[in-house]
C-alpha cells in the first residue's frame, strides 16, 4: 500500500444487496407490510439500474500530539476520533458515491408519487451504506496481509467530528475529480448518496465491531438503529 497515493474504486451495482430490514428502517417502518413489500420489489431494480457506484481512497500516516491527530499536516479536531485512532499510526480515507442518477430518480417521484420517492430514497441510503460496508471489508483484508487491523470507520458528522471535515476528506481522496462529489455551502455532499470516512489501522486487534449509529452521540436521530 503506497502512502499518499490516491486510488480509484468501483463496484457493480448488482453486487450491492442492501438488507431489506435496513431499507425498511430508512422508510421508518418497523415491519414490512404488503404495501412496503410491493414498493421495495418495484423500485429496488430501478435504483440498482440508476446507481453507478464508485469511489476513491488513499493511505496516510497519522501523527498524534497530546489529544490531537494530524493527517497530511491537517488536524482532525475530535476527542471521539482521537479515541478511535489512539493506537493507530496510519489510516485510509475514502469517498464513495452512487452517482447523480439516484438524485434524479428521487426528484422524479417526489411530487407525483411521494411514497415511491420515500422508498427510492430509503433503498439508495441502504445501498450506499452497504457499499461502504463492502469497501471496508475489502480494506480489512488488504491490511490483514500486512498484519494490521482496521478500526471502525468514522465519518464527518459523527459525535464531535465536525461536518466541515467533509471538505478535507474529499480533497485527500480527490473525490471531486474521481467521483464527482461536491459540497454545498452547508458541507452536504452532492450526489446525496455519498459517504466519506476514515479508518485507522492498528497493530493490535481491539475486537471492536461498533460502527455507524452505535458510534454516534446523536441519539435523537430518526434513523438510529
Amino acid at each position: 500500500m503506497k502512502k499518499n497515493t490516491i486510488y480509484s474504486h468501483s463496484l457493480m451495482a448488482e453486487n450491492i444487496n442492501p438488507p431489506r430490514k435496513e431499507i425498511l428502517r430508512y422508510m421508518s417502518c418497523k415491519k414490512e407490510n404488503e404495501n412496503e413489500a410491493k414498493l421495495i420489489d418495484e423500485f429496488l431494480p430501478l435504483v440498482k439500474k440508476a446507481a453507478a457506484p464508485k469511489g476513491s481512497f488513499a493511505f496516510y500516516e497519522l501523527v498524534k500530539d497530546d489529544n490531537s491527530v494530524y493527517i497530511n499536516g491537517e488536524i482532525l479536531k475530535s476527542s471521539s476520533l482521537f479515541k478511535n485512532l489512539r493506537l493507530c499510526d496510519e489510516a485510509t480515507i475514502f469517498s464513495l458515491t452512487l452517482g447523480t442518477e439516484i438524485d434524479r430518480l428521487i426528484s422524479k417521484y417526489s411530487l407525483a408519487r411521494p411514497s415511491a420517492a420515500l422508498c427510492v430514497n430509503a433503498i439508495a441510503t441502504a445501498m450506499i451504506e452497504e457499499y461502504a460496508k463492502l469497501f471496508c471489508e475489502e480494506m480489512k483484508d488488504l491490511f490483514k496481509k500486512e498484519n494490521l487491523f482496521l478500526r471502525p470507520r468514522f465519518s464527518p458528522g459523527y459525535a464531535d467530528f465536525d461536518l466541515k471535515n467533509q471538505s478535507l476528506f474529499i480533497n485527500l481522496t480527490n473525490a471531486s475529480k474521481l467521483c464527482g462529489i461536491t459540497l454545498t455551502d452547508g458541507f452536504m455532499m452532492t450526489p446525496s448518496k455519498s459517504v466519506t470516512a476514515i479508518m485507522g489501522a492498528s497493530q493490535k486487534d481491539l475486537l471492536c465491531s461498533i460502527s455507524g449509529c452505535e458510534m454516534c452521540s446523536k441519539k435523537n436521530c430518526e434513523f438510529r438503529r
